[in-house]
């Protein structure tokens, strides 16, 4: 009885931390747009975005406005649809919305490079050393 009782004790626990993982207990924060999941753990809308993506975000801003958050493939993306809400990302800091930043992780996670200062430097020296001529100084 004792040992049936604690297998199913570590199994409810297991279940319980691995539906945590997976983000099936995170709800919507302060000052977030609206949080749609979807009806499967995890997946959350991924098929239904790659069946149709136009249709599933024009029936998302009809659902929850030109602002919203959906689950695909246990991460969290937000639309934003509206021009005029641009502003206020934009004004957000640097440090959020770096661009190199953004584009040196993704060089290095689909090729598999890592970029160092001095390549810049390289390719200016380089650059004025052969494109030189008329119109080009």
């Amino acid at each position: 009885m004792g040992l049936l009782l604690l297998i199913l004790l570590s199994t409810l626990v297991a279940l319980i931390g691995g539906l945590y993982a997976l983000g099936e207990f995170r709800r919507r924060r302060p000052g977030e747009p609206p949080l749609d999941k979807g009806l499967v753990p995890w997946l959350g809308h991924v098929l239904e975005f790659r069946r149709n993506t136009l249709t599933f975000l024009e029936r998302m801003k009809q659902k929850h406005g030109p602002v919203f958050t959906v689950q695909l493939a246990g991460f969290y993306f937000t639309f934003v649809q509206d021009p005029l809400s641009f502003g206020a990302l934009v004004k957000a800091s640097r440090e959020k919305l770096d661009f190199n930043k953004f584009a040196a992780h993704l060089v290095r996670r689909v090729f598999n490079y890592e970029a160092i200062e001095a390549d810049h430097n390289i390719l200016q020296i380089s650059s004025n050393k052969h494109l030189k001529g008329n119109g080009l100084e």
